[in-house]
C-alpha cells in the first residue's frame, strides 16, 4: 500500500497511541459520519498487513469484539507523518504476543481517554504513555498511565493530573508501592512547583473493594504526605457512566474524604 488517506492515518495513529482497540472505541474517538466507515477503513488495513486482528470463534460466543493493534509494515508510515518513539514502536513490535490481560488494560484506558473527552471536551487534554516515553524525563518512574491538562474555564491556567488504572486482579503491594513512588516523587525536585502546581494523582480502580482498600491503606500517609500532594479515587463504573452533570465520581484520600467531587473542584 503506498499511501494513505488521512482518516486511515487516524487508525493507526490512535493504536499508537493506545495499542489496542475495537471498532467502537475508534468510532467514539475519531467521531466519523458513519459506524461502517471505520469498519471499512480497519478492513482495508488489515487487508494490506498494517494492522493485526483478535478474532475467532470465542469471540463470537463471548460477544467480546474484535480487537486491533498495530503491525511492524505500518511503523514507516507512522514515522512519516506522526512524532513517535522508537522505544515504543520497539515494544508494539510484539503486540501481536500480548495477553489478554494486558489487551484489556489498554482498551480500558482507551475507554477512559473518550470518557474525558465526551464529558469535557476541548478542556481536556490526555497523553498517554506512547506520548510521555520520549522526553518527559522529569515524570515519576514508572510513567503514570496517562496524564492529563483539565482548563476549567477557557482561559483559565490548566490544572494537571497523573492518572492511575489500579486493577483489583493484582496483589495489593503493587498499589502500595504505586502510593510511596508518588510520596517520594512529590518530595523530590524533579516537578518545579515554581513553574506549575504540583499534579494531583487520580486513581481509577475497577472495583469498589479496591477503592475502598486504597482508602485504608492511605491512613499511613497521612502524617508524611506534603501539602501540595494530593490523591483522589473513583471505580470504573462510575467514571465511565459519568456525563457532565454528574462528573461528582472523585473522593479524596483524606482523613475527612466522604464527599464525592467533580474535576472542577479536585
Amino acid at each position: 500500500m503506498r499511501k494513505l488517506n488521512p482518516e486511515q492515518l487516524d487508525i493507526l495513529h490512535s493504536l499508537y497511541l493506545f495499542r489496542f482497540a475495537t471498532s467502537t472505541l475508534l468510532f467514539d474517538k475519531l467521531k466519523p459520519a458513519h459506524r461502517e466507515s471505520i469498519n471499512s477503513r480497519l478492513n482495508i488495513l488489515h487487508k494490506h498487513k498494517l494492522i493485526g486482528r483478535h478474532y475467532d470463534k470465542s469471540y463470537k460466543l463471548d460477544r467480546k469484539p474484535a480487537t486491533y493493534f498495530l503491525l511492524p509494515d505500518a511503523f514507516q508510515f507512522l514515522k512519516q507523518e506522526y512524532d513517535v518513539s522508537d522505544k515504543m514502536l520497539r515494544r508494539i513490535y510484539n503486540d501481536r504476543k500480548a495477553t489478554d490481560s494486558f489487551i484489556e488494560y489498554c482498551l480500558q484506558i482507551f475507554a477512559v481517554s473518550n470518557t474525558f473527552d465526551r464529558v469535557y471536551g476541548e478542556r481536556i487534554e490526555f497523553f498517554t504513555e506512547s506520548e510521555m516515553i520520549d522526553g518527559f524525563d522529569h515524570f515519576p518512574k514508572p510513567l503514570p498511565r496517562a496524564f492529563i491538562n483539565f482548563k476549567p474555564k477557557p482561559r483559565s491556567q490548566p490544572r494537571s493530573y497523573f492518572v492511575e488504572l489500579p486493577q483489583h486482579s493484582k496483589p495489593f503491594f503493587t498499589v502500595s508501592k504505586k502510593l510511596d513512588q508518588y510520596l517520594a516523587y512529590a518530595k523530590s525536585t524533579k516537578w518545579d512547583r515554581e513553574v506549575a502546581d504540583f499534579p494531583k494523582v487520580l486513581f481509577i480502580c475497577d472495583h469498589q473493594t479496591l477503592e475502598k482498600r486504597i482508602h485504608r491503606q492511605a491512613n499511613r500517609l497521612y502524617d508524611d504526605q506534603p501539602s501540595y500532594l494530593h490523591f483522589y479515587t473513583t471505580t470504573t463504573d462510575k467514571f465511565l457512566d459519568m456525563d457532565e452533570y454528574t462528573d461528582d465520581v472523585w473522593l479524596r484520600l483524606s482523613e475527612n474524604g466522604h464527599r464525592r467531587l467533580t474535576l472542577f473542584d479536585v
